[in-house]
């Protein structure tokens, strides 16, 4: 169910025209074949970036089929007058059901974290945790620092190495400590000599986690829901357990 949703949000959303024009949408196959066969349901989430390859062709094969889809509506003997406001109408409530823009209902939905206009806003507890992340961990490039995947905040991220929780923290991870130079990358390209670099097993100096913003297991996230995560699917006992 959830992957036919998927197929019908993508070209549902365009009044599905841009299958009128299937030769343009060639090109999507790789992408759609890879959402719909995948176990990873943020695959085939429509809101998620991995459909975002997928917008192009989609709104040329749309521009593309529009004069197909006018001649269909004729020949059931709709009036042609009609054509233009009700595909717009259609595109309208599309729109506001389904985005995340200002216009969207996403936008206003408390349920909606991830969307919701406050998201944009820094509220007072987020400078308190800027300050306090600044504060409490070492601003050096060489330390290691694994974060919560939905905390975005620059200074976690000037560092020669940064994980995504829980990679270093409830595990050790792969860190290499020598990087290979220009003049070794251009030698190898030239002859093929390859050059150790060595590899240790490390854990992260800091862990970084808000509880309070939605959980992630690497890329996989719970779903998050008037500001906790929705329990029956397990997620929570996991994510505890790190």
């Amino acid at each position: 169910p959830e992957r036919l949703k998927y197929l019908i949000y993508l070209f549902g959303a365009l009044g599905f025209i841009p299958l009128l024009r299937p030769g343009i949408l060639w090109i999507t196959i790789p992408i759609l074949a890879h959402s719909l066969l995948s176990s990873e349901p943020i695959h085939y989430g429509f809101t998620y970036h991995y459909t975002a390859g997928l917008i192009i062709p989609n709104i040329i094969a749309f521009s593309e089929g529009l004069p197909k889809a006018k001649k269909l509506w004729e020949r059931v003997r709709l009036k042609k007058v009609w054509f233009d406001p009700i595909l717009c109408s259609g595109l309208l409530i599309c729109h506001i059901l389904l985005s995340p823009s200002p216009i969207g209902r996403k936008f206003y939905s408390p349920n909606s974290w991830n969307y919701h206009y406050s998201t944009y806003l820094p509220s007072d507890r987020d400078r308190l945790i800027k300050a306090a992340l600044k504060t409490h961990i070492s601003s050096d490039p060489n330390k290691i620092v694994s974060v919560q995947n939905s905390i975005n905040f620059h200074y976690l991220m000037e560092r020669k190495v940064f994980r995504i929780f829980p990679d270093g923290a409830a595990d050790k991870s792969k860190y290499y400590t020598q990087r290979l130079t220009f003049r070794q990358l251009i030698e190898f390209m030239r002859t093929g000599k390859t050059h150790r670099v060595h590899i240790e097993n490390k854990f992260a100096d800091y862990v970084v986690l808000d509880l309070k913003r939605p959980w992630f297991n690497g890329d996989q996230a719970c779903e998050w829901v008037s500001g906790k995560c929705k329990g029956g699917t397990g997620f929570e006992n996991s994510f505890m357990e790190l």
